[in-house]
């Protein structure tokens, strides 16, 4: 079993190399050029919780959502939870998790900012936090990376990036049946 300090430097070694990661491949991608170096990782707080629920799910493409937060980040010890900053701004939050033996880090939840003013990093997430996923996977020498339950309309996106359907699921794809599209994965 791993310690909490021990935790602590995995995720410091994760996010560090997240940042460089994050420069590396998106840093002409992203705009205005500069941006991808001010981005920024923390800890998942209670404020952050609250400006989600007070400012993002006031649009009203977002009053269905029902995702609560503040349970989210009290619940599991095997978590990471990162809130995802750029320029001053709370951009995006995600929330994984890895298992205990090594096998992968399965990135659960993610939400980002659906205003443009307030959010430099939008339409940018995805990769931001596959990213994180990916690094973490690293620092604890994972496997895989999965994702739980991805949005129907994002597999496609997902699988540009690398993760690709289980067996089952590709089986029905060649079929040209409908797939369930419950995880995705990528071998790190």
């Amino acid at each position: 079993m791993t310690s909490s300090s021990e935790h602590l430097i995995k995720r410091q070694l994760a996010l560090g190399l997240a940042k460089v990661q994050i420069v590396k491949v998106l840093g002409g991608i992203i705009k205005p050029e500069g941006t991808a170096e001010n981005v920024d990782f923390d800890k998942i707080n209670h404020l952050h919780c609250k400006e989600v629920n007070n400012k993002w799910r006031t649009s009203i493409a977002r009053q269905g959502i029902t995702l609560n937060w503040h349970k989210k980040i009290i619940k599991r010890r095997e978590k990471i939870d990162v809130s995802i900053h750029c320029n001053g701004f709370l951009c995006g939050l995600m929330l994984a998790q890895y298992s205990r033996n090594k096998i992968n880090v399965n990135l659960r939840l993610l939400e980002g900012c659906p205003y443009p003013k307030e959010n430099p990093l939008l339409g940018n997430l995805i990769p931001i936090a596959l990213i994180v996923a990916e690094q973490f996977a690293l620092a604890y020498a994972a496997l895989q990376v999965t994702i739980s339950n991805p949005e129907k309309g994002l597999i496609s996106r997902y699988r540009q990036y690398g993760y690709e359907l289980i067996p089952k699921d590709r089986d029905r794809e060649r079929r040209n049946c409908p797939i369930r599209g419950k995880l995705l994965i990528k071998n790190t």
